[in-house]
């Protein structure tokens, strides 16, 4: 199983003005690989299931950046859903949990059971 380095291993990357639309992508990539790490983070650190818009208050970033991330992070067995509840534009939303917590002594991804909503580590 890979570790948590494998699964959101990145680099710091800029893109000069210069540079082609590519490279911008590329640097553009490596954001959404650093808020995906986040996001996962913050879902290990909860003791409840969170919605998008909780995970960005904790994160202190816009909600339209974390729900794009979600489906990635569910797709690498990181985070799963685990129900819905009415969120604040009277709009029901996704409950998240970290299918996978941090081990505290190594800092390793494990396993969290199924039967637990509880994402920790």
């Amino acid at each position: 199983m890979p570790d948590d380095d494998d699964l959101f291993s990145y680099a710091e990357a800029h893109a000069r003005s210069s540079d082609p639309w590519t490279s911008h992508a590329a640097a553009e990539e490596t954001e959404a690989t650093k808020t995906e790490r986040l996001v996962w983070q913050t879902l290990c650190a909860c003791a409840r299931p969170m919605t998008t818009y909780e995970i960005a208050v904790a994160c202190s970033r816009d909600d339209g950046s974390i729900t794009p991330r979600m489906k990635p992070l569910e797709t690498k067995g990181l985070v799963r859903r685990v129900g819905t509840k009415m969120g604040p534009r009277r709009r029901q939303m996704t409950l998240w949990v970290a299918a996978k917590g941090l081990n505290p002594r190594t800092g390793q991804a494990v396993p969290v059971p199924e039967g637990l909503p509880v994402a920790g580590g």
